[in-house]
C-alpha cells in the first residue's frame, strides 16, 4: 500500500525518536490483507488514512511505536465475516 510521509524527523540523537505524519489513499479492498480475512472483507470503496507516528529507535529498529489518527472509508461494501 503506497503512502506519503509529509513530515518526518528524528530527534534526540543520544536516544533517537522517529516521528512522522503518514497519509495514504487506496481502494478499501486493500485492507483485506491487513485484516487477514478474519474480521471483515471490503469489496469496493476508498480508504483515506492520516496517521501520526512516534517511536524510539533502538539498534536501528523502531521500538515502542505509538500511532494516532484516523482512517476514513467511503462508499464501501463490507462483509462482517464472523456473522457473514
Amino acid at each position: 500500500m503506497p503512502f506519503d510521509i509529509d513530515t518526518g524527523s528524528i530527534i534526540n540523537l543520544n536516544k533517537p525518536i522517529a516521528t512522522g505524519n503518514f497519509r495514504a489513499k487506496f481502494p478499501a479492498a486493500d485492507l483485506n490483507e491487513i485484516l487477514g480475512n478474519k474480521v471483515a472483507r471490503f469489496t469496493r470503496g476508498q480508504a483515506d488514512i492520516n496517521l501520526q507516528y512516534k517511536g524510539d529507535i533502538v539498534n536501528y529498529e523502531l521500538n515502542k511505536p505509538a500511532v494516532a489518527g484516523h482512517i476514513n472509508i467511503k462508499g464501501a461494501d463490507i462483509i462482517y465475516l464472523p456473522e457473514n
